[in-house]
């Protein structure tokens, strides 16, 4: 069987022939991979992050991805933190695979139900979307817009019925490229940077972290509580900066998330519903699809930009 193969902590995996899978144990269901994303996670681990992963050296790198059943020719989504996903074959604990719904891209799941579960988990199991702790036609404000996850946050946010959203993000020219937004904010120095019309949101996504959460809140005119999630720091700076006065002096509740925050059982039971929403999502601009035999090509190429890599047989 071929696979991908990290062979050094740091370097682009290799395209190599390894040992034939082991037939399935009564738990898993062998699945051929149709198509698996090379996610943020995914590249961290291939440097030598754990992010729970314990395997030696060489490892199959990849998280999740689509796969057939070939004796049914049924499709599911599969997660595989433990075995890799970028092979031409993958068993995995029937736990961890859900059936694709009828008209469901394969390219398109494996590149986005990772991105997409950031904003999907902090708006029901952090915000309680769908729940009456949201009201009807809430505003979200998508701090760091551009990523991809950010620029997911817009119809994952509509699919629960946000009636306004607000994007921020540096790049101006990017920026304006993000579709689903009702207003945009470029995000400048903190001398720069305005949010005098951001008013009031029920809900704040942040995927940048650093200075801005100080320069967010600030800035907001609450009219009732305001949920303030921390999700990501591509600001790259780690540190969650407020000061104490301003947590006195607005109605503000800020939490974070991300594994810890949600288990996995709370994970488990969104996966499925966010499947059937991404049926509905047209976003070949946010990912790249490739061979697998090019993986080591181009796991470094910067000309691809911020679009994610699938990577099919």
């Amino acid at each position: 069987m071929h696979a991908a193969q990290v062979q050094a902590w740091g370097e682009a995996p290799k395209w190599v022939e390894v040992p034939d899978l082991p037939p399935p144990t009564p738990s898993q269901i062998r699945l051929k991979v149709l198509a698996t994303g090379i996610h943020r996670v995914v590249r961290a681990v291939a440097n030598g992050a754990t992010y729970g992963n314990s395997r030696p050296l060489p490892i199959i790198p990849g998280i999740d991805g689509v796969g057939v059943e070939e004796a049914t020719g049924k499709h599911y989504y599969f997660t595989a933190w433990q075995s890799g996903s970028v092979a031409k074959h993958v068993n995995v604990e029937r736990s961890a695979a859900i059936e694709l719904p009828s008209g469901a891209d394969v390219a398109t799941i494996a590149a986005l139900v990772n991105p997409a579960i950031s904003s999907w988990m902090a708006l029901t199991r952090r915000a309680g979307a769908g729940t009456p702790a949201l009201p009807a036609g809430f505003s979200v404000l998508v701090v760091g817009a551009t990523s991809i996850s950010g620029r997911l946050a817009a119809p994952v946010a509509r699919h629960f019925g946000a009636g306004r959203i607000i994007g921020a993000a540096k790049n101006k020219a990017a920026l304006d490229g993000v579709e689903g937004l009702d207003e945009r904010i470029v995000l400048d120095d903190a001398d720069a940077t305005t949010f005098a019309p951001l008013g009031h949101v029920d809900v704040v996504l942040d995927y940048a972290g650093g200075p801005y959460p100080a320069m967010v809140i600030t800035a907001l005119k609450p009219q009732r509580e305001v949920i303030y999630i921390q999700i990501g720091i591509v600001s790259g700076d780690d540190d969650f900066h407020v000061p104490a006065i301003l947590l006195r002096t607005r109605q503000v509740s800020i939490r974070g998330s991300g594994p810890g925050a949600w288990d996995a059982a709370d994970l488990a039971k969104e996966t499925e519903p966010l499947l059937h929403a991404l049926r509905g999502v047209r976003a070949n601009d946010t990912f790249h699809v490739a061979k697998m035999s090019d993986i080591e090509k181009l796991w470094n190429d910067k000309s691809l930009g911020y679009k994610r890599l699938v990577f099919t047989p």
